[in-house]
C-alpha cells in the first residue's frame, strides 16, 4: 500500500518565500517613496495657498484703505471703520484685524515706499509695500501698491512741511 502524497519540497517552499519576500520589499519601498512625495506635494500646496491668500488679502486691504502707514513692526491700513495691522516677523506675518491671521511666510523683509522713495521712518504715509521672502531655495516677491488721490498727497506734503 504505497500511496504517494503530492507535496512541495522544503527547497521549493524556501524559493517561494524568498521570491515573495523580495516582491513585498520592493512594493513596500515603492509605497514609501510615493507616500513621501505625496506629503511633500501636500505641504508645498498648503504653503502656496498661504502665500496666494496673503498676497490677495494684502492687496485688498491696501486698495480699500484710505491711508497706509509704516509702523515699527510692519504696516497699518486705515479703513473707514477700523485699522488693520500687519506685523512682520522672521518666521511669520501676523494680520491683526477683528480676527488675527497668521501667514507662515519665513524670512520676510519689508520695504516701504512713498512716491518711489524708500521710507525709513515710522508713522509715515506709504504708497507701496515690497516684501521679499525665502522658501527653501526660492525667493518670493510681494509688491503691492496703493494709489492715492491728489488731495491725500497734498495733505501729506502740507503736514511734512510743518
Amino acid at each position: 500500500m504505497n500511496k504517494f502524497v503530492k507535496a512541495y519540497t522544503v527547497m521549493e517552499l524556501i524559493v517561494v518565500m524568498l521570491i515573495s519576500g523580495v516582491t513585498i520589499t520592493i512594493a513596500y519601498r515603492g509605497f514609501d517613496i510615493f507616500q513621501h512625495l505625496f506629503l511633500s506635494y501636500r505641504q508645498n500646496g498648503a504653503y502656496i495657498g498661504d502665500v496666494v491668500f496673503f498676497n490677495r488679502v494684502l492687496s485688498e486691504d491696501m486698495s480699500q484703505s484710505s491711508h497706509v502707514y509704516k509702523t515699527e513692526e510692519g504696516i497699518s491700513c486705515l479703513r473707514e471703520d477700523h485699522l488693520i495691522h500687519y506685523y512682520v516677523y522672521d518666521a511669520f506675518i501676523l494680520r491683526n484685524n477683528k480676527v488675527t491671521d497668521t501667514f507662515f511666510i519665513e524670512g520676510a523683509e519689508l520695504t516701504c515706499y512713498l512716491l518711489e522713495q524708500e521710507q525709513m521712518e515710522t508713522e509715515r504715509l506709504i504708497d507701496r509695500v515690497a516684501i521679499q521672502s525665502y522658501h527653501k531655495e526660492d525667493t518670493l516677491y510681494f509688491d503691492v501698491q496703493k494709489i492715492y488721490g491728489a488731495d491725500v498727497l497734498m495733505q501729506y506734503e502740507d503736514k511734512k512741511d510743518k
